[in-house]
């Protein structure tokens, strides 16, 4: 099996992420974009902008659902949407 790469998107402005994750592909074939909640549109932007920088970069497939949390110092559980976008070198 291929080595995917990941990135995972926090507070960090969106070209840090964007960076990192050329820096990956350069090695990598694949991407895994991953977000959580607020840094789902983040996500998007980021995946937008690899996709512009590097033309040879497809999205291969859109991930969304929710994942479970539980809060620590509250003791509450709450669901938390997340989103992963896996992007691919295109094949020559």
């Amino acid at each position: 099996m291929e080595a995917l790469g990941e990135v995972f998107i926090g507070k960090k402005p969106a070209m840090n992420y964007v960076s990192a994750a050329l820096l990956q592909l350069a090695e990598k074939s694949k991407i895994c974009v991953k977000a959580r909640g607020r840094m789902i549109a983040k996500a998007v932007t980021v995946a937008e902008m690899i996709k512009r920088f590097n033309k040879n970069i497809d999205v291969e497939s859109i991930k969304i659902g929710s994942e479970e949390r539980t809060a620590e110092n509250a003791g509450r559980t709450r669901y938390v949407s997340i989103i992963e976008i896996l992007l691919s070198k295109k094949e020559a």
